[in-house]
């Protein structure tokens, strides 16, 4: 964080950690049989992880130990394994264990190859930040029907794969933000034209500070949540443009900080 001039930043497992993979090119799936969760390899059929807890439980609870070093600076964020029948049991856990030593959740149903659907109920006040992408697992409409009917707050990542009809509905519900990570790749997307959810004619500039002000336009400013999706975004590049914007524009102080701390219940 230092080495880029962050001041504060939201932390959470990588769900691709080597030990609860396979060989590389490899997708791996997570299922429960009866209150037991396994992680099997989608190729190979090999069972990666087989238990009654979360395989993640150990590396969250890592991850708060040694967030806790660093209060007020880090906010870490539960990674959750989507399957149905324990999801809820470790969330309990959680809030039973470590209340108040995190701030939310984190699902990411393409790499569980699971669904959310619109009737999950999953029993938390924490913020839920659910990965977003135009596959069978990830679609952004569904995980937008499910965070529609959620009781708590949702950050639907990736702004939603950039589709236009969700982006443009989100200021009807209190409860549904999205994070813009990695904005300055979704930006090259865009101007490469090669995604077959960007509807004609939506971005009439194709820069990204030009950009940014049209997805403002549709979303408003309340809605967006600065974002790097490190390790996969370019941390530094993501920042620097950050950065500029900030000293340019001042009202974008609640897309990079603001909105996410009125989230987490630190500011009002």
């Amino acid at each position: 964080m230092d080495d880029y001039s962050i001041e504060k930043s939201v932390v959470m497992a990588n769900p691709l950690i080597q030990s609860l993979s396979c060989e590389k090119g490899h997708y791996i799936k997570s299922m429960n049989s009866g209150k037991r969760i396994k992680i099997v390899c989608s190729f190979c059929n090999k069972t990666i992880y087989d238990g009654t807890t979360d395989p993640f439980r150990e590396v969250n609870i890592k991850i708060i130990e040694e967030s806790a070093k660093h209060k007020n600076r880090i906010y870490p964020f539960v990674y959750l394994s989507l399957c149905k029948n324990t999801i809820q049991d470790e969330i309990d856990f959680f809030e039973r264990n470590y209340f108040n030593q995190y701030y939310g959740y984190k699902i990411h149903p393409s790499i569980s190859m699971q669904q959310l659907d619109a009737g999950d109920i999953l029993n938390t006040n924490l913020p839920i930040i659910i990965h977003t992408k135009n596959d069978n697992y990830s679609n952004p409409k569904k995980i937008f029907e499910f965070a529609k009917n959620h009781k708590g707050n949702v950050i639907l990542a990736h702004l939603c794969d950039i589709d236009i009809d969700i982006l443009s509905s989100l200021m009807n519900y209190d409860n549904i933000w999205v994070d813009m990570s990695p904005f300055l790749s979704v930006c090259e997307r865009i101007r490469e034209s090669t995604h077959n959810l960007y509807a004609p004619k939506t971005f009439t500039t194709m820069d990204n500070i030009g950009i940014l002000n049209e997805l403002l336009n549709i979303i408003g400013e309340e809605k967006i949540i600065f974002g790097t999706d490190a390790p996969w975004g370019n941390v530094e590049e993501e920042v620097v443009f950050a950065k500029k914007i900030l000293a340019e524009d001042r009202r974008y102080n609640k897309v990079f900080y603001e909105n996410f701390l009125k989230i987490v219940g630190i500011i009002s």
